[in-house]
């Protein structure tokens, strides 16, 4: 038995996955996340923040601790969207080569949405024609899957950018919300994929927004990993959802849903918004909730391939 660490510097939060892997199943052993926040700010300045290379550092630390004791022997470790956007993401990269010995690969929007599709799909052998949609802090992954095409695409859009450039105040207003949507489909249009997933009836969502929509809609009493796991949720409820959520500031979100991570209580209405305007947009009235992701995806490429 290999123990195998993936870890994603992602642009809300750092994450990782400790599992090993037995013939070709993925045998999980730990997975937790660090809300970071890398993407503050970035489309202002370009820049990865002090205070979020401190909260990243933070964040390592913890997870080298769980590294050294389930004795990691292969790690992993990726960087998404903040870090391919900032130009001193580098400065990262070093730290972390010097202080754990870990080589950190900057993705690209395509190898991200790859990785994505291929952690998604893991044990989901049934599914043959859907879109899966990974939303981040910075952009977000849409993958159009059917027998006969896989497409990937990646948006410069994300609970952490779409904060900071639109949708900034909570309770959420008005104007700021027309603009966010608007925002969103503009976006959505650039790369006109409509056609492709006409056909589509499910949509796939992974990533923190989706996984914290299932442990509040199945009224979890606290968000734990595994518990959301392919839980279907019809736009419906989104829809209402959504228009409760609008209506709260970040404190009321905290208190009124236990289930939510607090530190997603201002990412969790635009995202919500994003869901909401993807499933409208592409006409799709289901939604199925993945604990699988871009960790499964590095893990299983890496060791399988």
């Amino acid at each position: 038995m290999v123990n195998i660490a993936a870890i994603d510097f992602g642009s809300n939060s750092t994450r990782l996955l400790i599992a090993d892997i037995e013939k070709t199943r993925l045998v999980k052993k730990l997975k937790k996340h660090k809300v970071t926040g890398m993407a503050k700010n970035i489309y202002k300045t370009n820049l990865l923040s002090e205070e979020s290379i401190e909260r990243v550092k933070d964040a390592l630390d913890e997870f080298y601790k769980e590294i050294k004791l389930y004795e990691v022997e292969v790690i992993y470790a990726i960087g998404t969207s903040a870090m391919r956007d900032s130009n001193n993401a580098n400065y990262l990269v070093e730290f972390v080569k010097q202080t754990y010995d870990i080589e950190l690969e900057i993705l690209t929007g395509e190898e991200e949405a790859k990785l994505t599709y291929y952690g998604s799909q893991y044990g989901l052998n049934s599914i043959t024609d859907c879109i899966v949609v990974d939303i981040g802090g910075g952009s977000t992954e849409v993958i159009n899957v059917s027998s006969k095409n896989i497409n990937t695409h990646s948006y410069q859009l994300g609970v952490v950018r779409i904060s900071d450039q639109v949708l900034k105040q909570r309770p959420v207003v008005g104007y700021e919300e027309k603009e966010a949507i608007e925002l969103i489909k503009s976006l959505l249009l650039k790369k006109n994929i409509v056609e492709l997933v006409t056909k589509s009836t499910l949509m796939l969502g992974t990533g923190g927004t989706f996984t914290s929509l299932a442990a509040m809609y199945l009224n979890l009493p606290s968000y734990d990993n595994g518990d959301a796991h392919l839980t279907h949720i019809d736009k419906t409820w989104i829809d209402d959802f959504y228009s409760k959520l609008r209506l709260l500031s970040e404190d009321e979100i905290i208190a009124q849903y236990t289930s939510l991570d607090p530190q997603r209580s201002g990412t969790i209405t635009p995202g919500t918004l994003i869901v909401k305007t993807f499933m409208e947009f592409f006409k799709i009235n289901k939604l199925l909730v993945s604990e699988n992701d871009i960790l499964e995806g590095l893990i299983l490429k890496n060791i399988l391939d």
